[in-house]
Parts: structure tokens; sequence; C-alpha cells
């Protein structure tokens, strides 16, 4: 995944991330505890308080160079009636960091080929998730799909750094998270106060646009694209997700809104859309 976001100049695998100049964080969430995670996730952010409320991490010292950008290529499906419970451990961190405007979430949609709104941390309000698409700009079989998938971006046959110090040709959306990741921090270098709202509307209203045809497809059930088209279209008219991300469209108009300001235009404010969804899945729960 870092070798997609930013890569050493002239390295032996040939390979050159989306902004050869961000520097990078790696740390270890090899665990299977929310809790690890979210503290994980807060000290990546800067969180000044961590160290004195953390419960799942040894945190001895916060973080003196907060992270712009949190990529999180990995995530779970829950159980519905586990849903509430989750976006409510999940939404406060998730939308005090995004308060903060100090980091920018992003994460990978899962690759089930269905919908996202049971994949974790990807469906909560304040995270840019990313869905993958083949070489043809079709989305994957695999790629999960829905209204919690903000973009999609390539996420077949990508070449990357492996761990044993190969270059690989991988697939998923844990590839294609990265990719967003590189291109939002490209965005941030020419508008420095990006926010992920900023950031959801300029890789929205730049995005290569993707019928169902191309959106919803065929995978490991004749379901699957039934399913797709139920949930995202209306005629042929795909409405959940708004496209393929068009890097340098996004950037372009990252550096234009530094120019000439935000569009007048209503962006959605993750504290308002807490309370609304609490209260929806109290009902439903």
């Amino acid at each position: 995944m870092a070798s997609l976001i930013s890569t050493c100049e002239n390295n032996p695998l040939q390979l050159l991330g989306i902004n050869p100049k961000a520097s990078l964080q790696w740390i270890d969430t090899h665990a299977e505890h929310d809790g690890v995670t979210l503290e994980l996730l807060q000290w990546a952010a800067g969180d000044q308080n961590i160290c004195a409320n953390a419960h799942y991490i040894h945190c001895t010292k916060i973080n003196e160079n907060p992270a712009h950008l949190v990529n999180m290529s990995f995530g779970a499906v829950i159980k519905p009636e586990q849903a509430y419970l989750a976006r409510k451990i999940y939404l406060p961190i998730i939308s005090s960091i995004n308060n903060r405007g100090n980091a920018i979430i992003i994460a990978s949609a899962g690759n089930d080929g269905k919908n996202a709104d049971l994949q974790f941390p990807a469906s909560a309000t304040g995270v840019i998730t990313v869905g993958y698409t083949r070489a043809q700009g079709r989305a994957d079989k695999d790629s999960n799909w829905g209204e919690t998938v903000e973009i999609m971006a390539p996420g077949d046959d990508i070449s990357v750094a492996s761990n044993n110090g190969v270059k690989n040709g991988m697939n998923g959306s844990s590839y294609a998270a990265p990719i967003i990741t590189g291109i939002v921090s490209l965005m941030r270098t020419v508008y420095p106060l990006l926010n992920w709202k900023t950031a959801v509307y300029l890789l929205q209203s730049t995005a290569i646009p993707m019928d169902c045809d191309a959106y919803c497809v065929t995978g490991r059930s004749g379901k699957q694209k039934d399913a797709c088209q139920k949930a995202c279209c209306i005629g042929n008219k795909q409405v959940c997700t708004p496209g393929l991300v068009d890097a340098g469209a996004a950037v372009k108009a990252a550096k234009k809104t530094a120019q000439e300001g935000l569009p007048k235009i209503a962006l959605i404010d993750a504290n308002k859309y807490w309370w609304a969804l609490n209260v929806i899945l109290r009902q439903v729960v």
C-alpha cells in the first residue's frame, strides 16, 4: 500500500508512487480488536489525550508529526444487528478527527461483491470509501458497492512492492484506497485547507461517470448485479457512487479552490449526519 502512495527515487523495483514527495508513517494495525484500531487512528491523527486515555495500546508519547491522511486498507463485514453499536463507536472518533481538520481518512470498500453499508470502517460517515475498477473502467466483480462508496479507483493488477522485496501485481479495493490517498495528498499539497468534506466534493464533482452497466456487474452469484441495480440504479442512471477518479481533474479543482475559494454549495456535516443516523438506526434496530 505504501509503495502506491510514495516511493524513493530510483528504487530497484522501478515503482513510482502517486506522490513521491509524501512522507509516510507506518503503523502496525495487526490486531483483531476495534479498540486497538481506533486508538491507533487517534494516535496517528495527533490526538493530544490519547496516551492518557488509551486502554488497548501502549502509548508513551503523542504523535509529534500528525498524519495529514490515514490510509486504512482493511476492514470487516459486520452483522446488521451490530451496525448501530459499530457506528456509535466509530463515528464520534472519526467526527472529532474531521472537525479538527488535521487528518483525512481513506478506507477500502471491501472485496465481497456486496453492498458496502456493513463494511467497517469504510461505511462510517467521515471516511472516504474507495471501490475498485478493472483496466477498462468497469467495476470489478468483487468490489463492494453502494451509497457509502464515495469514489472508484483502479484496483486490478496494480504493481506494488511486496514485503519480500519483489514487485507483484495485486487486485482489490485495498490497492485502490492508497491510490486515492496519494491523489488526495496531491490535492492537499495545492490546497492546504483541504478537509474530508471538500475532498469528497472535489473527487466526486470531477469523477468520470459510471453508468449502471459499468458499475453493477455480474459477480460471484447471479444475484449481485440485481442487488446492485436495485440499490443503485434508476433506469440506467447509477446514483450511488459518482464514478471513477480523474486524478488530474481533482488536483486541478483543488488548486482552483485554493485560488478562488470554495463553491457556494452545502457540504455534508459529519455531526449532523451522525445524529440523524443515530435516530434512524435506533428505530430500525
